[in-house]
């Protein structure tokens, strides 16, 4: 294989690493806030608006 082939290759690879890492991190971010959700869920409604009220 040649060297210019070996270095295109190389380097698809390391953007390839880089994607993989991003979209490790925006998963986790979406994790995090489909779980913030679920235990909302588990807050009264009063207790909502009171609590979203105090932060204006």
């Amino acid at each position: 294989m040649p060297d210019d082939e070996t270095q295109q290759l190389i380097t698809a690879a390391k953007a390839d690493v880089e994607a993989c890492a991003q979209l490790e991190f925006w998963v986790s971010r979406l994790r995090c806030a489909i779980e913030a959700r679920h235990q909302l869920l588990d807050v009264s409604p009063d207790e909502l608006r009171t609590a979203l009220e105090s932060n204006r």
